[in-house]
């Protein structure tokens, strides 16, 4: 009960935590169920997190090259979002093999103004996060999903997958950072997949103008060149 450690490396802070453990040879169960937790982990997010409920269990299981940490659903709760997620997640014995990792996480009924705190910021490539930042201004995020999947580090972005899908309601999107205008009041479904976005507007606003249906499509090009 109550556990607290700092953030080191790859390995995140704690502060609060109740957990409980079974452990037989080499494998280790633990459960979550908590009502508050701090989590500090700068190697993911760029902000500390408060989480108001945390429930779950997770397998940790020791093999002949490395741990396996594995997830069941996890339900983690904070004042402004709701998110289920579920991960696996393989660290080599060897250090110079990075880390592999298979994660899926939803989040639910999140402020726009407020999406970026909980963007995993340490597996998404700087241009994509600096896009996400930037183009959902203001409205609600009804919901988003995120996948992950290959090598974990800074310099494994080519080994990395990630998709990207949101819905939001009564937003402004601003899909490229030259438009002058955002869409503004827009329901809208958006999909990035690798680089490329796609877009689907059912309502919202254009300089003015009332929209009834909209498209966007920025295609996916290859590293280094211009979309």
């Amino acid at each position: 009960e109550q556990f607290n450690c700092r953030a080191w490396e790859k390995y995140p802070g704690l502060r609060d935590l109740d957990l409980d453990i079974w452990a037989r040879d080499d494998l280790y169960i633990l459960r979550l169920n908590d009502d508050y937790l701090e989590l500090t982990y700068p190697w993911l997010f760029r902000d500390s997190l408060v989480l108001k409920h945390v429930t779950g269990v997770m397998a940790l299981t020791k093999q002949d090259d490395g741990f396996l940490l594995q997830s069941a659903p996890l339900h983690l709760n904070t004042d402004d979002v709701r998110t289920t997620t579920q991960f696996s997640l393989q660290l080599p014995f060897d250090t110079s093999v990075p880390p592999f990792m298979q994660l899926q996480s939803t989040l639910r009924d999140v402020k726009a103004s407020e999406k970026s705190r909980y963007l995993p910021a340490g597996v998404i490539p700087p241009k994509l996060l600096t896009w996400l930042d930037e183009s959902i201004l203001a409205g609600r995020l009804v919901r988003g999903d995120i996948v992950v999947h290959g090598n974990l580090g800074p310099d494994q972005m080519p080994n990395r997958r990630i998709l990207l899908g949101f819905s939001v309601q009564d937003a402004d999107l601003r899909f490229l950072p030259d438009w002058e205008e955002p869409v503004r009041h827009a329901d809208a479904d958006v999909i990035v997949d690798r680089g490329g976005v796609q877009a689907v507007v059912t309502r919202g606003e254009y300089f003015g103008q009332i929209l009834e249906s909209a498209t966007v499509d920025v295609p996916r090009v290859p590293i280094g060149s211009q979309h």
